[in-house]
């Protein structure tokens, strides 16, 4: 039991001190809104769940531009899994913003990670948290955080934090570092696509190759993925 407590309690140190880096290391904060579009009520949900949408951009000339990656990390605290789902970016869907059909990652160019999240709230009923970056980057790096030393991880997060936007505040992110470090440490991660290839046809749209989803199975199957104990392909594949 003693040795218990003393490695809880290392492990508590060595995430807040790393938390507290990833703050000081300096972090865009970039508040967002409600969805205008889809009332809350709406939006299925689970205190035990966390879910933080990630979105990898290429902005670096400053312009606007289409999200290439889009994944939702959850971190389920009722069957002890991590689970990441990535939406795919060609999928059509409603940008609500306009009320037109579009590939998803246009969302970010007509309104930012303000109208992508928005946009997956309101086609796929999940409630996401916010902020930024990509699946199998962030399958290596929860299984390089088990391997590596604090001082590691301390240049890893002061690297990577001048990178990010986000909309949590510095508390917000000592307590997501707190509960992403226990579960990478302990979780077993599963992952999924929405739509899968039965949820989704494919074709033409114009001259656009699309992903045209049954929205009624994606909801269902992303609802059963993140918020039950439904199997799902090993991060390992």
């Amino acid at each position: 039991k003693k040795l218990l407590r003393t490695l809880v309690i290392v492990f508590i140190v060595v995430t807040l001190i790393i938390s507290g880096t990833a703050v000081i290391s300096g972090y865009t904060r970039e508040n967002l809104k409600s969805n205008s579009y889809i009332s809350f009520s709406e939006l299925n949900n689970n205190p035990l769940v966390t879910n933080i949408l990630l979105i990898g951009t290429d902005d670096s000339d400053g312009s606007a531009s289409r999200s290439d990656t889009m994944l939702m990390v959850s971190l389920d605290y009722i069957h002890g899994k991590i689970k990441l789902t990535s939406f795919l970016r060609d999928c059509r869907v409603e940008i609500p913003s306009t009320g037109k059909q579009m590939k998803l990652n246009a969302a970010c160019v007509y309104g930012g990670p303000q109208l992508v999240c928005d946009t997956i709230e309101y086609n796929f009923r999940v409630d996401n948290m916010r902020t930024f970056r990509q699946r199998k980057v962030v399958t290596a790096l929860l299984s390089k955080m088990k391997r590596s030393s604090p001082l590691t991880l301390l240049r890893a997060v002061k690297d990577i934090m001048p990178l990010i936007q986000t909309d949590l505040n510095a508390f917000e992110i000592a307590l997501l570092a707190y509960k992403a470090g226990f579960a990478a440490l302990f979780f077993e991660i599963q992952q999924m696509k929405i739509p899968e290839d039965n949820m989704m046809t494919t074709g033409y749209v114009g001259s656009q190759w699309v992903e045209i989803p049954d929205l009624d199975a994606c909801r269902k199957g992303l609802y059963e993925f993140i918020y039950k104990n439904s199997t799902a392909q090993s991060s390992d594949s």
